[in-house]
């Protein structure tokens, strides 16, 4: 019996150190996210149970791609995987081991469109803004933001000078995280730093009330460490004569760095601009039934040499103080030298008795030279704080100090007399703005914002009459008489904007601003009304409409105002008038984006009463000679109206097509007098990318020439423009090049001229003049554009474990 027990006990000892069967406490699960053989760097891995009943935990993947999942569960799994710019997707595991190595192939939730434009699904329409996830395709040829908007909707950005428009509309405001810094170190950020971009292509609030017609805010990784450098020439050249004597037409030198560590960015900029350009003038004066042609020696067009040349400089950081607030500050410098800014023009005046005669009565020599001078201080400091998950608060101050000097000097060869005039101008620029957001609900948001604005404007006048000279002249000989014209303005402005969902497909934004103005002497303030509101109806993903009506407010120039006589050129002078008033322009759009944003279409209307425009006052005697003098007045309407219309077509996955325009006609009216223009612009655009080979060819035409009218006649500006690209990126060394050519067609392409007509016709006056600029120079343009960029940094993404089904959506909660 004994035997038989220990028998028993050695039995029950092995079941008990051999079970039938062993789980292990752990379950791992590991693998990569990758499309097309590239890891997906932070993508949201969710680990389900089976049927999604439970979330078991999950994991967002490493800059590799890599992910790591540990569960205690063990009776089957979901994975849910997600990245933006991707389709979602879902994985089933019914195979149990200790470690389950699962490799996860997402596709790309785009089609892919070639290097040349913004893929449309990428696109978030917005109620007051489209919102582009930059993509691993959209960086392929855009190693800046700059390229990144030319693949944008609606938006252009000029090869030669960068300028940028947003559906036809150059005033725009480029930002950072929500940020003013640097414009030029804004376009040359690399690419692979930006995560989104977002287009305001109406602006409000603040922006509104400060001009600007649009604000593209562009919105960087998170957690970035590193430096970053760009160095960049430009050489804009002619082929032909059409420059005169000048082979190069401009040349920009730009470079700029930056570092971030942790909670600082430091950044620094610096340019050099140097401009030779030659202009074919054409001039012709009408007083009463006396005629004067202005022409060069071989009885053609004269000749005017423009040399413009500046240095600016900029310094910043922005410094996270705590984990609620940052503290940014930027200095900047402009300096442009006397000595590169010089506009001369040597030709020849012939006077007519009569309009009807074929034979001068006399001809004479003139010599016409102008110089500026400017340096400018510029200080920024801004303070962001978040009051909570939902509240910000933004603080911020500006201070602008400038100095310039302008010198214009008339000489008449013939008569050995002329007239000069030094103006010394001094500008201050005082900015505070204080402005909170605070979110509603889900997609709701409410900003109210406070801004003052002061400005001393100083101008010390020096007008001489020169006599006995000849040429060059040196004016500081001769006696002159000295005044001072001051004037200060003032501004208050109070501003609430509100935008809220109505329903899944329609959403609606309302704002209100008020702003009280105070310009020069006058002892009230002027109060303007700045209403906008905003509907967007979306009813499927293909289609959305966005109906917007807004009131933006205009205030006169320094040049407009001050109450002085300043002489344009022998026959020509302008007078200030500090009676002038800012004025407000209406406008209404409909704005209907169709196939995804392929095509967008954007009929409008804005009325405008009081609009600052030119009118003629009549001969009158300035710095000792006959002049024709203008100025300027609130007219009494300027109506717009037109439609702005931009298209994305592809015809293979490496040819491209887009257009953008608009056409526009324009109304303006004062007393009696009515004037109207209509004008067709546009830009076409076909691009030809080689990926594999980081080459981009292009062919562009622009047809940018419209007539603007005015009461004394019309302007016309902008050129009409044909031109080929190649650009070359080499990604490994960071070296790109750029080579744009102007096509010298010959045709109705570009034998036409740019006139800026004064015409008046009043009996009292009769004085008419035709003004017209050859734009012939564009013949045969041709640029260079080489440059190097460093990138040594990566993003160390941190993210809080608390949603793993989605991925948190970065947004900027600033509205504009």
């Amino acid at each position: 019996m004994k035997f038989i027990n220990q028998i028993i006990s050695i039995v029950v000892l092995l079941l008990l150190t051999f079970p039938v069967s062993s789980k292990p406490s752990k379950i791992v699960i590991r693998g990569v996210v990758f499309c097309e053989k590239e890891p997906i760097p932070f993508a949201s891995v969710a680990l389900y149970s089976v049927n999604k009943a439970e979330l078991l935990g999950g994991a967002i993947s490493d800059e590799t791609g890599k992910y790591n999942i540990q569960t205690s569960y063990h009776k089957g799994y979901v994975l849910v995987i997600s990245s933006i710019g991707y389709q979602k997707r879902e994985i089933v595991i019914e195979k149990i081991t200790p470690i389950i190595n699962q490799a996860i192939q997402l596709k790309r939730t785009v089609t892919d469109l070639g290097e040349v434009q913004v893929k449309a699904s990428a696109i978030q329409n917005k109620i007051d803004r489209d919102v582009i996830t930059v993509t691993k395709q959209m960086r392929q040829g855009a190693p800046t933001t700059s390229y990144l908007l030319r693949k944008s909707p609606g938006i252009d950005v000029d090869y030669v000078n960068e300028s940028i428009t947003v559906d036809g509309n150059s005033n725009v405001l480029l930002m950072v995280d929500g940020s003013r810094i640097d414009a030029r170190y804004i376009k040359n950020l690399p690419s692979k730093r930006i995560e989104k971009m977002e287009i305001f292509r109406e602006a409000n609030g603040r922006y509104a009330m400060e001009g600007y017609n649009a604000v593209i805010n562009i919105i960087l990784k998170k957690n970035y460490r590193g430096f970053s450098s760009n160095i960049e020439d430009t050489e804009v050249f002619s082929t032909n004569d059409n420059n005169g004597s000048h082979f190069k037409y401009f040349s920009t030198q730009n470079i700029q760095a930056d570092y971030t560590q942790d909670k600082l960015l430091v950044y620094a900029t610096g340019v050099r601009y140097d401009q030779s350009s030659y202009d074919t003038m054409g001039d012709q004066f009408v007083f009463g039934r006396k005629k004067i042609i202005s022409m060069n020696s071989d009885s053609k067009n004269y000749n005017q040499n423009n040399n413009v040349g500046f240095l600016t400089g900029k310094v910043g950081f922005d410094y996270k103080l705590s984990s609620k607030q940052t503290l940014g500050v930027q200095y900047s410098y402009n300096s442009k030298p006397d000595d590169d800014n010089i506009k001369t023009s040597d030709y020849t005046r012939s006077v007519y008795d009569d309009l009807e005669d074929k034979t001068p009565s006399s001809s004479y020599k003139m010599f016409d030279e102008i110089k500026n001078k400017e340096n400018s201080h510029s200080f920024q400091t801004i303070l962001k704080t978040e009051l909570s998950d939902r509240s910000k608060l933004n603080i911020e101050g500006y201070y602008n100090l400038s100095n310039s000097i302008n010198t214009t000097t008339f000489i008449n060869s013939n008569q050995n007399t002329g007239t000069n005039q030094k103006i010394d101008k001094r500008s201050d620029y005082l900015k505070t703005v204080i402005e909170y957001d605070h979110k509603i609900g889900k997609k709701g948001n409410l900003a109210l914002g406070y801004n003052y604005i002061w400005k001393l404007l100083n101008d010390s006048v020096n007008s001489s009459f020169l006599s006995n000279t000849g040429l060059p002249v040196n004016v500081s000989d001769y006696s002159s008489t000295v005044t001072v014209y001051d004037r200060k303005e003032m501004y208050h402005r109070v501003y609430g904007n509100l935008n809220f969902p109505l329903s899944k497909k329609l959403v609606a934004g309302f704002g209100y601003g008020v702003e009280w103005n105070k310009l020069g002497d006058v002892n009230s303030y002027q109060v303007q009304h700045l209403p906008y509101a905003r509907v967007m109806y979306k009813p499927n993903t293909k289609l959305s409409f966005v109906l917007n009506y807004k009131v933006n407010t205009h205030n006169p120039y320094r040049s407009q105002t001050l109450d002085y006589k300043r002489p344009v050129d022998e026959y020509e002078a302008y007078l200030g008038n500090a009676d002038l008033e800012g004025y407000s322009t209406h406008r209404v759009d409909l704005a209907i984006s169709m196939f995804g944003n392929k095509l967008r279409i954007t009929p409008y209307y804005s009325n405008s009463k009081g609009t600052i425009t030119q009118w003629g006052l009549g001969l009158e005697e300035v710095d000792g000679q006959k002049r024709y003098v203008y100025s300027y007045i609130n007219a009494d309407k300027y109506d717009r109206m037109g439609v702005v219309f931009s298209s994305n077509i592809r015809f293979t996955k490496k040819l491209n097509f887009s257009i953008m325009g608009s056409y526009n006609h324009y109304k303006i009216g004062y007393q009696d007098i009515t004037k109207e223009e209509d004008a067709l612009v546009y830009r076409a655009q076909l691009v030809y990318s080689l990926r594999k080979y980081g080459l981009v060819f292009g062919a562009i035409y622009k047809n940018n020439l419209q007539k603007e009218p005015l009461l004394m006649g019309y302007s016309m500006k902008g050129n009409d423009h044909l031109a080929c690209l190649v650009m070359k990126n080499w990604r490994k060394s960071g070296l790109f090049l750029m080579a744009y050519y102007g096509i010298p067609a010959e045709g109705d392409l570009f034998d036409y001229s740019i006139d800026n007509k004064w015409i008046d016709d009043r009996p009292d006056i009769h004085y008419q003049r035709k003004h017209s600029m050859s734009t012939a120079v564009l013949k045969g343009i041709g640029m260079v554009k080489i440059g190097w960029r460093f990138n040594k940094g990566k993003t160390h993404k941190k993210m809080k474990r608390q949603d793993l089904e989605e991925k948190k959506e970065i947004t900027n909660s600033t509205v504009f």
